[in-house]
């Protein structure tokens, strides 16, 4: 499955006084956040997203929100996640929330705030120039390039989205979902041997991942090799049955076609 609905990365740093609002602090981020045990929460939420754990994901945002609602980056995170599957409710509710926080937020909150405020007004906007100052203020940021992206994905920036992955592989810790990312984003180009090249160093990196063969699978299927794309498929649901039925439904989908 593509991961740019994976929004952010696992790089954090707890720094909290209880009972007071701190600045506390991604290895590359500045967010603002009262509660240690919120900020884990947070993390979980966060590290679930990159494994493509999506229903842990969404719990862990949810309850991280719950329990501080100043706290704004778990509901960007769920708004960012709703307005990639176009629900626009869900996301237009996150986004309230995030703007009824009492926090003084860092200027990259604010920035965030400011984009998804944009997009609940027109879905159509363009967020991109956020993301851009975003990068300005956090030039060696990882995370500032992934939200980056992520405005460039909502816009139709791939080829823009495309180097912001290149800057995220410069300077990330482990590039494994980034493989992943630029995968889709040549697939989506239909640049399908760099695709192929991406997607082959994802398996590479991450051979017990079944998310790494749904996504094998998916390029087979914009290939037209639809046999290939079935075997990647059902080795993706037989890594995990659980999170992976979709590659089930897909590759039961292609059998009528193959005529299985």
């Amino acid at each position: 499955m593509p991961n740019s609905k994976s929004l952010f990365t696992f790089l954090f740093l707890f720094i909290s006084m209880v009972g007071f609002t701190q600045e506390s602090s991604w290895v590359d981020f500045p967010v603002t956040s009262s509660s240690r045990q919120v900020q884990e929460l947070y993390a979980s939420g966060l590290k679930a997203f990159g494994d493509v754990n999506l229903d842990k994901a969404i719990l862990c945002f949810q309850q991280a929100a719950e329990n501080e609602p100043n706290f704004i980056m778990p509901n960007v995170s769920l708004a960012l996640y709703y307005f990639s599957l176009g629900d626009m409710d869900r996301f237009k509710t996150c986004v309230n929330k995030v703007l009824k926080s009492t926090y003084e937020l860092t200027e990259s909150e604010k920035l965030i705030r400011e984009a998804l405020t944009k997009l609940a007004e027109n879905k159509n906007a363009n967020v991109a120039e956020y993301g851009t100052k975003l990068v300005e203020l956090n030039p060696d940021s990882y995370l500032a390039y992934d939200i980056l992206a992520t405005f460039q994905g909502f816009d139709g920036d791939l080829k823009g989205q495309n180097i912001s992955y290149q800057h995220m592989l410069e300077i990330a810790s482990s590039p494994v979902q980034l493989y992943n990312k630029l995968g889709y984003n040549y697939l989506a180009q239909n640049n399908l041997g760099n695709a192929l090249s991406n997607f082959l160093k994802y398996i590479n990196l991450a051979p017990k991942n079944p998310n790494a063969y749904d996504s094998m699978g998916d390029y087979y299927f914009k290939a037209n090799d639809l046999k290939k794309a079935h075997i990647f498929y059902l080795k993706a649901y037989k890594l995990d049955s659980i999170h992976f039925k979709i590659s089930q439904i897909k590759a039961k989908k292609l059998e009528l076609s193959l005529g299985n």
